[in-house]
C-alpha cells in the first residue's frame, strides 16, 4: 500500500456485520427507525473514528464547522449501518435522518 493512501476508519476496523439487526416489529419505511445496532459497537466505532480523526483527515486543522458536522454525521451513521458509509450511503443517512427529525 503507498504512503499516501488514506485509510478510512471502517477500513481499518474489523467489526461484525451481524451487529445490525432489523427488528421485525419496524413499520417504518425509514431504514433509520429499523436498526438495532449493538450499542458496544456502535461506541467502539465512534470512539476509533474519532481518537483517528486528526491523523486521518488531510488538512483538518483547517476544516470548517460545517465540514465537522458532516463528518460527525457520516461517523454517526456509518456507525449505526454499513449502508450508510461512503458517498452514497451518507446520502441515504442524512435523507433518512431528516426524514427522522420531522416525524
Amino acid at each position: 500500500m503507498s504512503e499516501d493512501y488514506i485509510l478510512f476508519p471502517e477500513d481499518k476496523l474489523k467489526m461484525d456485520k451481524a451487529r445490525w439487526k432489523r427488528s421485525s416489529s419496524a413499520s417504518s419505511s425509514n431504514d433509520l427507525l429499523c436498526i438495532k445496532p449493538n450499542v458496544e459497537d456502535v461506541a467502539k466505532y465512534l470512539t476509533d473514528y474519532w481518537g483517528t480523526y486528526i491523523e486521518m483527515q488531510v488538512g483538518v486543522r483547517d476544516y470548517t464547522a460545517k465540514t465537522i458536522i458532516e463528518d460527525a454525521l457520516y461517523g454517526l451513521g456509518a456507525a449505526l449501518n454499513d449502508d450508510y458509509r461512503f458517498a452514497q450511503g451518507f446520502d441515504k443517512f442524512k435523507k433518512d435522518l431528516l426524514a427522522y427529525l420531522d416525524a
